[in-house]
Formats: structure tokens, C-alpha cells, sequence
């Protein structure tokens, strides 16, 4: 009886070691971890905007060196004030086109006639009002025909006007100089606008040229046909002096 109670007691006492150690331990392991518990918190933190400026606000730029860009509000600028292939601009206010030519015959060789057009865009917020005067000359300088003037009458914002004329009496030249000269208003919101010559040769056949050109061609043919014929008689005639 005594040997049990001993035993007992011993193991009581063991059992108590064990216990106290185990909660040594954990409270040594809970004292050395940082945040008491062993569980990790991660925080996202949420970057600060930046102080930089915005995409779209202009930056300062310093003399005329360098390009810059423009950048307009609610998008991007609009297509009509991007000049297109041979237009020629007007202080931002208008866009003139370069000039085309269309000729035509006559029976009558000097009733000769062609037609020359362009067209004008404003890209600007006001209604304008010009005029073109249009002329063609020779080679040599000399007019022919009359001079044209053509009234270019309230022409809108975002407006594309075709403006042509057509001059008669032009004669049988083959190389001519078609010019028109545009002449807008003096000042158009506030920008100072000058006249502008938009000019361009043309070549056109002569009527009597086109008739040299098949007189040519038919006495070639009336040429040919006489010498192939000779060429063959006399061909004839060898063959049958050799019989």
C-alpha cells in the first residue's frame, strides 16, 4: 500500500513537471513572437496619389525649340482642320485646294473650251464670303479667253464648296497655264487673311493636231501598202524569169 501511494504521488508530481513545462514553453514561445499571437496580418496599403501633373493638362514650354501637343478638351481635334493632300492653309481660317482641269473640243477649232475648279473648306466658326477670278494663258503668257470672277457667297462653318468656271475661246495651243486667284475677307476673327494664286499647266491635244496625227498615220499605211506591193511584184517577176 505504501509502494502505491508512493508511486501515485510520484506520478502526480511527474504529471505536474510536465504540465508547468509545457506551459513554460508556450508562454516563452507567445512572449517572443511580436504581435503575441502567431497569426500574420497582411495590410494593403493604398499608393498616394500622385503629385505629378495630369496627362491632360499642357506643360510649360520654354522658347520654339521642340514640338508640342495640344491637347482638346473632351477628345481629339476635329478632322475637318487637318489639311488635306494640296491644300493650302489660310491662317487656320480657310483651306483652298490645288487646281484641276477639264478641256473640251470644238468643230470650230477656236471655240475651244475648259473648265477649271477647286475647292474651299472653312474650319472656321464664321460665314464667309470671297471670290476667285480665273484665267488661262498660252505657254507664252498671252490670256485666252476672259477672265472668270466667281463669287464664293456665305460659305458656312465646316463647309466644303466646289467653285469653278468655264472659259471659252481658247484657240488650238497644246500647253496651257490655268491659274484662279482666292480672294478671301481682310480679317476673319481676328486673323489678317491675304489672296492666294493656286495655278497648274495642263497639256491639251490641238484639234488640228489630232487630225495631223491620223493624216500621219493614214499616209504610213498608204506607204507601207505600196512598197509591200512592189516588193511582191518584183518578187513575182524573179521567179518566173528563173523558170
Amino acid at each position: 500500500m505504501p509502494r502505491r501511494s508512493s508511486r501515485g504521488i510520484t506520478s502526480a508530481i511527474a504529471a505536474v513537471l510536465v504540465v508547468a513545462a509545457t506551459a513554460a514553453i508556450s508562454s516563452a514561445a507567445i512572449a517572443d513572437e511580436p504581435d503575441g499571437i502567431g497569426i500574420t496580418v497582411i495590410v494593403t496599403s493604398t499608393p498616394a496619389p500622385s503629385s505629378s501633373p495630369s496627362a491632360s493638362s499642357p506643360s510649360p514650354s520654354s522658347g520654339n525649340s521642340g514640338s508640342g501637343t495640344v491637347v482638346t478638351p473632351g477628345g481629339s481635334p476635329s478632322p475637318s482642320e487637318t489639311p488635306r493632300p494640296g491644300e493650302e492653309n489660310l491662317g487656320g481660317i480657310l483651306y483652298v485646294s490645288g487646281l484641276s482641269f477639264d478641256g473640251k473640243h470644238s468643230v470650230n477649232p477656236g471655240a475651244t473650251q475648259a473648265k477649271l475648279q477647286f475647292t474651299v473648306r472653312n474650319v472656321s466658326d464664321t460665314v464667309i464670303t470671297a471670290k476667285a477670278a480665273f484665267r488661262i494663258d498660252n505657254a507664252f503668257g498671252l490670256q485666252l479667253g476672259q477672265t472668270q470672277t466667281v463669287s464664293v457667297y456665305k460659305l458656312k462653318p465646316d463647309e466644303t464648296r466646289v467653285i469653278q468656271a468655264t472659259i471659252h475661246d481658247l484657240g488650238q495651243w497644246g500647253v496651257l497655264h490655268g491659274a484662279v486667284v482666292f480672294t478671301p475677307p481682310k480679317e476673319v476673327e481676328g486673323v489678317k487673311l491675304a489672296p492666294i494664286t493656286r495655278e497648274q499647266y495642263f497639256f491639251f491635244i490641238p484639234w488640228f493636231a489630232s487630225i495631223f496625227v491620223v493624216l500621219a498615220a493614214a499616209a504610213l499605211a498608204v506607204v507601207w501598202v505600196v512598197r509591200y506591193t512592189a516588193v511582191a511584184a518584183a518578187s513575182r517577176a524573179s521567179s518566173s524569169g528563173v523558170e
